[in-house]
């Protein structure tokens, strides 16, 4: 009988979970094979599960403790998709489908050739490259390079972007010295710090240096950024 009893329990204890569930597809309804996906607690930058989309881009993911999660998935060549799901005891939440756009120009492993003469290619590149921006010190976009605190606790008055250190592992950037931040598929002003723990590759934002010149910046090709880490990896194109 105790055995009979024990064997009840642990199966009822394997329903006390949920599943999710969902595809990650193109702009143009195609699955995306081989992509990553992760969820996370809503509110919360920790990956807390981490899979794999199969050759038909399904994913599921099992044994997922109840609660309200983030989904996010990433491939290389496409900017990162997100969508929510909330797991509930024994069933099965239908995350749908995950959409993924296709990743600028100018993104980190992205390589692109104009051959329409209707749409100019933008100016070359002026600085380019990889900064992992540590905590309290910023980055110039248009070299880049990145300068610390000094004496006085201050960054070099060039530097357009800051990371800093917030409660709880928080990790924000934010635009200093005059340079501004902005959201590049809405092209509107982001006028606080943006949370970037929980993120990853294929998140952006368009910058205004403080040298009034246009800057791109990505989180860096396959970087997380985990609550608590000491530098934010960056993928950064300035232009003239």
């Amino acid at each position: 009988m105790f055995r009979f009893l024990a064997a009840v329990m642990v199966a009822g204890s394997a329903l006390a979970n949920g599943i999710v569930r969902g595809v990650v597809m193109d702009p143009n309804s195609v699955v995306i094979p081989r992509s990553e996906v992760r969820l996370l607690p809503e509110g919360s930058g920790t990956t807390k599960y981490r899979v794999e989309t199969g050759d038909n881009g399904e994913f599921i993911v099992e044994n997922v403790s109840p609660g309200a999660y983030v989904v996010r998935a990433h491939h290389v060549g496409f900017m990162e998709g997100a969508v929510t799901a909330t797991v509930i005891d024994g069933e099965i939440a239908d995350a749908g489908r995950v959409p993924l756009r296709l990743a600028p120009c100018d993104a980190p492993g992205v390589n692109c050739f104009y051959i329409s003469a209707s749409s100019d290619p933008p100016p070359p590149p002026s600085a380019s490259g990889s900064v992992a921006l540590r905590m309290d010190c910023g980055v110039d976009l248009d070299l880049p390079t990145m300068s610390c605190p000094d004496n006085a606790n201050r960054v070099d008055s060039r530097a357009d972007l800051q990371a800093h250190a917030g409660g709880g592992g928080a990790i924000y950037l934010t635009a200093i010295n005059g340079a501004r931040i902005s959201d590049c598929a809405t092209k509107s002003d982001i006028n606080q710090p943006i949370r970037v723990d929980g993120l990853g590759p294929g998140n952006d934002w368009c910058v205004e240096t403080n040298a009034k010149h246009p800057s791109h910046v990505f989180i860096g090709a396959w970087w997380v950024v985990e609550p608590g880490a000491e530098e934010v990896r960056l993928w950064i194109v300035t232009r003239k």
